[in-house]
């Protein structure tokens, strides 16, 4: 069943269970192949930004890599883009957390390793986009199809149903 199909079927669902006594919504068009098209763009820019700030950067631990990940105890995977010293550092606290268990020994925290971090990481970021009028041009391109897909969400979200009472 498509994205767009279980969609409409909720908003189906939440329609008929209006209470007593409410107008129910004549109609609900939910464009999920819209709002599909538009997630598909931001990650082809972002796809294209990533690519070309790999090309300019010249710090390995700033490298942005990307990957479908599911956040604990769900199956819904996400794509994640973030630089290389974050993944870095989650891989050393987790071996430090388990030489700790078998030693005794301390572990860096991984959160205060990335924010220490950060700060360069965006510099780093911001430097080589003013300097690169491709970089920019793809920034500027993103940002604008991001508000896009945000607005059409909102579009879709932002529809009130009937409260149930």
């Amino acid at each position: 069943m498509s994205r767009a199909t279980r969609a409409a079927l909720v908003l189906l669902l939440a329609v008929s269970a209006a209470a007593p006594g409410q107008e129910p919504i004549d109609e609900v068009v939910v464009s999920g192949a819209r709002i599909e098209q538009l997630r598909s763009e931001v990650a082809r820019l972002d796809d294209a930004f990533n690519a070309r700030y790999n090309e300019l950067n010249t710090v390995r631990d700033f490298r942005i890599r990307c990957a479908e990940e599911a956040a604990t105890g769900t199956r819904f995977r996400r794509r994640v883009c973030r630089p290389a010293f974050q993944d870095e550092a989650q891989r050393d606290h987790a071996r430090g957390f388990v030489n700790k268990l078998n030693t005794g020994g301390s572990s860096p925290s991984a959160q205060l390793t990335i924010s220490m971090r950060n700060e360069a990481f965006r510099e780093n970021l911001e430097t080589l986009t003013r300097g690169d009028a491709k970089l920019s041009g793809l920034a500027e391109e993103r940002a604008k199809a991001q508000a896009k897909l945000d607005a059409a969400q909102r579009g879709v979200l932002g529809k009130r149903l009937p409260a149930a009472e």
